[in-house]
């Protein structure tokens, strides 16, 4: 066993940090490999350890890991670092832990089960020869503790140390306990400590911690018994482990997976982990990549999840907030469903705000709905929880279960624009989660007072897959497993093995969809697969009636070629795999002519900036070893119990076929996958052979890997049945082959038995090699497919077997020379059996429109809306029409309703578009620009749409619109030589409003494919002429700068005036966020200016619209990119604005209350604002692109009440103002100089007991705001109030004033009170 030592103390704050640092420095000075350890759940110790030792420090908490964890990652950490010695520090006094009653949690407890000698700490400043009297207790109380040493701390001088010594030395039961040390008091040594403990080290300068080291080991060496230390340590001893330490475990599944990149945030911010939960995670598979929230712009490339821990986010708020690219990162992953599990100071990061100790606020991700506040109350303590059902359900894990946990924090949620306590609390003082937010888990403390046990919902689930709660988790292997697992089935990948991609969509079932984005050429089934883009395919030309010995020459040609030229029989497209950068790349390493080798994948991977590992090669050589293939590819994908009950029914089946086989009468079977030359068939099929009743007739055993043979090995084989199935070729393609190359010229193939069946019907069989060839599931279709012909003896009868359909079998016409013969199928035509196709796994949805963007959402008459067009998630440009029904609340399911269209007889219409414009104008639908489907607006070449078309709204009828220039006084239409032109010139991205009092459209803006247009143009309805508004910018009234990108909507000013209100877009200059109104009657440009306040980000791809008419009027702005902020998700912006347009100050809102309600990550989505049935205004957004994907159907519509936005702003300021203000006067402790005079001379005359305490509290509780504390006058602490407490759940702790009847101090003669009615008198 590796040397130990257990470092603990009498009590908390004797110094043994400072003596287990001490010992590591000194050890590690003389060359020793020190693994330092901390017992208990603590985090701030195993810093100062990792500085010292250069390696993780483990925690071992026997109340949180249990007696086997604990041993084994102590093992684990051990051997991983090779270790000459261990250094393990307690935790608080030798004896505390869980609870007075037993050692559980405590350092005794760890100390028993390592076997370890125990070197106790004694602050000895105050002490002679009573520290013998104190170490004989700590040596008897627990004698199977091993207290073998002790050192003496804050010894006064030389003579004192003496004292000590002649002290241990003469009682009968400490002589043979060895005196270390006795160490002087030294400040140069000391470690800072705060709220949560001692300073972790990064938070002093590198310079000071080493001069801090540097003086302990002076010190240590000046006054240490070094002989007697290493002594001590090998005197360590346990029983050897009745297991294997995990790490010596191997682990073949998860070695054999991709690896799965969880993102780590680990920062002077979040430093608090568990060192084995990552060691959990790697034997799960994962790959563990940290980052910085403080200082990375962005996330890991490719994590799958992303794991925040605790740490003192307060401290680093500013910096926190300022990296607003990092923020919008994380809140991107987590509106795209990705994986986050969020812990303590993980939860606050992820809040609206975080405001601190010293009264400021600062923004965080955004990610929950409730801010975070940093309060003086304490919540601590061991906990048990049990997952929720959608936790359970997303980490696939037993709801019920109670998994062990800790909680410490200062930190509270907290309302937004309130400051209250977010968590609801029951009369009882039961926690009842926070408001408005779906717990993540039930939570219960393993509280002091007995009876206040009782479990509380606890943390937040937001969205698809985070989570985020105050508990901190020590990870087995089961929770580390189920992480990995959520983060795998977030992956995407290739398949480039066609057995994968049907193993893949039996495994999958409707998420193959989403999870398999490209294939190789040979994928074809199910037929879905054939959707999927073309990834590999082979260089080479090889045709289906091409013999295998063609092939093979080909694959000859293709090798010689390959040595100079680096050309490969298969290539794979490397572009799609860097832009697409799927998690795993699925490749086979067992023929060349099947699909891209292992070798070639890596290559590929590689020349895409990938890292080779993502392939995962299937290497099937039985029917077994397909069966585990299948199993192995289910546990990439995070869908093992799919996977197993794939195989599990593909087993049965396999049962169900080795029930029929007689174990004596089996025929003699010869199977051949090529003619010219001879090749037997080899790896699963001779396996597939005897699974189905035969013995392989050449001998072969499953796994043999395919040969060439002689005519004259195949008419010794003696045959009885023949079955061909030629490699990559139809039934029909392996008959031809046969006849070529076996029939018509191998006399001696004529010889065997299986020619020589009964009433003229051989046994010779011809069958697509796509049931044998490919070792996915359909190989058991194979095995049916041989069973069945073994069994059937008459073949003249008219079968009714569907495993045969496809299989040709041999008729001879004549044995006589020329000898006759013909293939005809087994099954025939008219055997009346229904084949059942695969379904479509791809079919349009009809209760609601396919996820897009780029499309139009323009409102409708009746209150609803009407959506058109967009691009969808593979690009593809969409036609069709949906409505949503007037929504009836910000709550309520989207009612969808897909029209079926007509369109006037000859007229090729609608024209599929994204990036278009568009207006309900009256009874029509008007459509103008775009991109179709030969032109994209990411080309310069392309070529924009111009000819608008109309949709009749009632009829439902779509037409082209003709219309005339009105700036030409002949306008002759289309063909007008005089103007050569109908109006404004083809352009996409434009924007299109209706301004009903002039019954007129209003486009303005776009991009022709080459510049920006800075043109505006009016559509009279009533004469369908178009005429140019405005000035071009060459005069001395402004106009905005040319744009594209941009928004336009409508304000109706008053009876008579329209303006057309433009917000933002991309010009010359960059994005921009400029405001701008043309007046639709005179087309005078104006600008309106906004100086004052906070300013929205510039902007492109954003949605806007105007709510309410007249003075009361605002312009709503929602998302949007800005490309200055990096690319990708990154740049996408997820903030709401609002802007009043009426007279007077005219200033930006940020909209506040959709902050982490609604998924406002997007870009290229459409908005439009509509009056609920009971006149609430509701925004409602659609559609978009969140930098990464189009957004799914969960997050691509919402609604949400902009009437809050109205309020003024003097208002919401005044209201926050005061709020801080409470909440911050209500966090002054009250002291005794905060009473009266009169009060306080009472008190002091008063005979009852803690009268002083009592006038504080009562006056706390009368304060307007309460106050939380009051410092009692006796200890000088602070003492919550019962009208603190009273808005929080019980912490079951027995606090003085609890409301809730759980106080730990009583008055005599005090009635109990009702939970309802706080005692103020205490």
């Amino acid at each position: 066993m590796t040397p130990t030592l257990v470092v603990a103390g009498t009590n908390s704050g004797v110094g043994k940090t400072t003596v287990a640092v001490g010992l590591m420095q000194m050890l590690r000075s003389l060359g020793l490999r020190v693994q330092p350890c901390k017992v208990g759940p603590d985090f701030l110790d195993p810093l100062q350890h990792e500085r010292v030792c250069g390696v993780p420090s483990v925690n071992l908490d026997g109340w949180l890991m249990g007696r086997e964890r604990c041993l084994a990652a102590f093992d684990n950490a051990v051997l991983e670092n090779k270790a000459d010695i261990a250094v393990v520090e307690g935790c608080m006094g030798l004896h505390d832990g869980r609870s007075g009653s037993s050692d559980d949690g405590s350092t005794a407890q760890v100390a028993k089960w390592l076997g370890s000698p125990v070197i106790l700490v004694v602050d000895a400043w105050s002490l002679a020869r009573s520290a013998a009297a104190m170490v004989h207790g700590y040596r008897t109380f627990d004698t199977e503790v091993n207290v073998a040493a002790t050192v003496f701390n804050k010894v006064g001088g030389d003579s004192h140390g003496a004292w000590l010594c002649e002290a241990i030395e003469h009682c009968e039961t400490t002589k043979d306990v060895k005196v270390l040390a006795c160490l002087p008091s030294r400040k140069s040594i000391k470690i800072e400590e705060r709220l949560l403990g001692l300073l972790p080290p990064s938070s002093s300068s590198l310079k000071d911690e080493g001069a801090r080291l540097a003086s302990l080991q002076d010190l240590f060496e000046e006054h240490f018994d070094l002989e007697a230390v290493r002594s001590l340590a090998s005197r360590a001893y346990r029983a050897p482990p009745t297991s294997t330490p995990i790490s010596q475990i191997p682990s073949p599944v998860s070695a054999a997976l991709p690896p799965i990149v969880i993102a780590v945030a680990r920062d002077d911010a979040f430093c608090f982990f568990y060192h084995e939960n990552f060691a959990a995670l790697r034997r799960a598979g994962a790959t563990i990549e940290f980052f910085s929230p403080l200082n990375d712009a962005l996330l890991p490339v490719d994590a799958a999840m992303l794991y925040i821990g605790g740490g003192y986010p307060e401290l680093h708020a500013e910096a926190l907030s300022k990296n607003t690219s990092m923020l919008g990162a994380v809140r991107a992953f987590s509106e795209r469903g990705g994986f986050i599990w969020a812990e303590c100071g993980g939860l606050m990061y992820l809040a609206q705000q975080l405001i601190t100790r010293d009264r400021r606020s600062y923004d965080m991700c955004g990610v929950l709905s409730f801010d975070v506040t940093m309060t003086t109350r304490c919540a601590m303590g061991y906990c048990s929880a049990s997952l929720t059902p959608q936790i359970a359900a997303l980490l696939r894990l037993e709801a019920s279960k109670a998994r062990r946990c800790q909680q410490y924090h200062f930190s509270e949620p907290t309302l937004p624009g309130s400051g209250e306590p977010a968590v609801l609390v029951d009369a009882q003082g039961n926690g009842g989660g926070i408001r408005n937010v779906n717990p993540a888990l039930n939570v219960e403390f393993e509280a002091l007072v007995s009876n206040t046990k009782r479990a509380a919902p606890e943390g937040a689930h937001v969205g698809k897959a985070t989570v985020a709660t105050y508990c901190h988790f020590p990870l087995d292997d089961e929770l580390a497993n189920a992480f990995v697992g959520v983060a795998r089935r977030a992956t995407t990948i290739v398949s480039l093995v066609p057995s994968a991609s049907e193993a893949a969509t039996a495994i999958l079932g409707d998420g193959f969809k989403t999870r398999v984005i490209g294939r190789s050429a040979y994928c074809d089934f199910p037929p879905n697969v054939s959707r999927l883009p073309v990834v590999s395919q082979s260089s080479l030309d090889l045709g289906e009636d091409m013999t295998g010995a063609e092939v093979e020459a080909k694959m000859r040609e293709a090798k010689l070629k390959s040595r100079p030229s680096n050309n490969k029989p298969h290539v794979a497209n490397i572009d799609f795999l860097r832009t697409h950068r799927p998690g795993f790349v699925v490749c086979q390493d067992s023929c060349p002519a099947c699909g891209i080798l292992e070798g070639t994948t890596h290559a590929a991977l590689e020349a895409a900036g990938l890292d080779a590992g993502r392939a995962l090669t299937l290497k099937p050589m039985t029917v077994a070893g397909a069966l585990d293939s299948i199993m192995l590819l289910g546990q990439a994908l995070g869908e093992a119990e799919n996977a197993r009950r794939c195989v599990d029914d593909l087993e049965q089946r396999l049962e169900a076929v080795a029930s029929r086989v007689s174990s004596t009468n089996r025929p003699r079977v010869l199977g051949l996958e090529s003619c010219a030359p001879l090749v037997a068939s080899g790896q699963w099929l001779p396996d597939m052979r005897i699974r189905a009743g035969g013995v392989d007739a050449l001998g072969d055993e499953p796994g043999a890997p395919a040969r060439i043979v002689t005519i004259q090995e195949i008419a010794a084989s003696q045959a009885d049945i023949v079955i061909i199935c030629c490699c990559g070729r139809t039934a029909r393609g392996a008959a031809a082959e046969v006849d070529e190359h076996l029939l018509k010229v191998q006399s001696l193939f004529w010889d065997l038995p299986a020619l020589k069946g009964k009433n003229s019907h051989p046994k010779i069989f011809v069958v697509d090699h796509n049931k044998f060839s490919r070792p996915g599931p359909r190989v058991v279709d194979g095995v049916e497919t041989v069973a069945a012909l073994l069994q059937i003896d008459d073949f003249s009868e008219n079968l009714m077997r569907p495993e045969l359909v496809g299989v040709l079998r041999l008729i001879v016409e004549s044995n006589e020379a020329p000898r006759a013969w013909r293939w005809e199928p087994v099954i025939s035509d008219d055997a009346g059996i229904a084949l059942a196709l695969d379904p479509d796994p791809l079919p349009l949805v009809t209760s609601s429109p396919r996820a897009r963007c780029a499309s139009v959402m323009v409102p409708m008459g009746d209150g609803g809306l009407v959506i058109f067009g967009g691009e969808d998630a593979r690009g593809e440009r969409l036609g069709d029409v949906w409505s949503l029904a007037a929504p009836i609340g910000e709550d309520c399911d989207a009612s969808w309703e897909g029209w079926t269209c007509g369109k006037i007889h000859g007229e090729d219409v609608p024209t599929a578009r994204s990036n278009h414009a568009a207006a309900c104008c009256g009874d029509y639908l008007l459509v103008f620009g775009g991109w179709g489907d030969k032109g994209t607006n990411r080309e310069l070449c392309a070529a924009p749409l111009a000819s608008a078309e109309l949709l009749h709204l009632k009829t439902r009828c779509w037409t082209h619109c003709s219309t005339t220039n009105e700036n030409c006084t002949e306008c002759e239409g289309p063909t007008c030589s005089r103007c050569s032109s109908e109006g404004p010139a083809p352009r996409g991205n434009p924007t299109l409003v209706y301004a009903p009092r002039l019954n007129a459209a209003i486009l303005y803006g776009g991009w022709d494919g080459i510049d920006r247009l800075g043109d505006a143009w009016i559509l009279s309805l009533d004469t369908w002429t178009w005429r140019e508004l405005g000035g071009n910018g060459t005069g001395a009234v402004p106009v905005p700068a040319a744009r594209t990108d941009h928004t336009a909507a409508i304000w109706r000013v008053d009876d008579i005036e329209e303006l057309l209100v433009v917000f933002g877009g991309s010009t010359t200059a960059g994005a921009s966020n400029d405001v701008w109104t043309l007046n639709s009657s005179s087309g005078d440009w104006a600008q309106i200016v906004v100086e004052d306040g906070p300013q929205p980000h510039p902007r492109t791809s954003h949605a806007s619209a105007v709510a309410g008419q007249g003075a009361d009027a605002v312009l709503v702005v929602v998302g949007g990119q800005d490309s200055s902020r990096g690319s990708g998700a990154v740049a996408i912006l997820d903030d709401a604005w609002v802007l009043p347009l009426g007279p007077g100050k005219r200033e930006w809102r940020r909209i506040e209350g959709w902050r982490g309600r609604y998924p406002m990550l997007r870009c290229r989505h459409t908005l439009n604002i509509v009056s609920d049935s009971n006149d609430l205004a509701l925004a409602v957004v659609f559609g978009g692109w969140d930098g990464e994907s189009v957004l799914d159907d969960h997050r691509s519509c919402f609604f949400a009440s902009i009437d809050s936005t109205r309020h003024a702003v003097a208002d919401r300021e005044a209201a926050e103002e005061a709020w801080v203000r409470d909440l911050w006067t209500a966090q002054i402790p009250l002291t005794l100089s905060d009473l009266d005079a009169a009060t306080l001379e009472r008190a002091r005359r008063s005979t009852l007991p803690l009268a002083l305490a009592k006038a504080l509290h009562r006056a706390a509780c009368q304060e307007k705001p309460p106050r939380d504390t009051y410092v009692d006058p006796d200890t000088g602490y602070s003492v919550f109030t019962a009208a603190c407490l009273k808005r929080r759940p019980c912490c079951g702790n027995g606090c003085r004033h609890c409301p809730w009847g759980h106080k730990n101090v009583k008055v005599q003669g005090e009635k109990r009170v009702e939970s309802e009615k706080v005692d103020m008198e205490w």
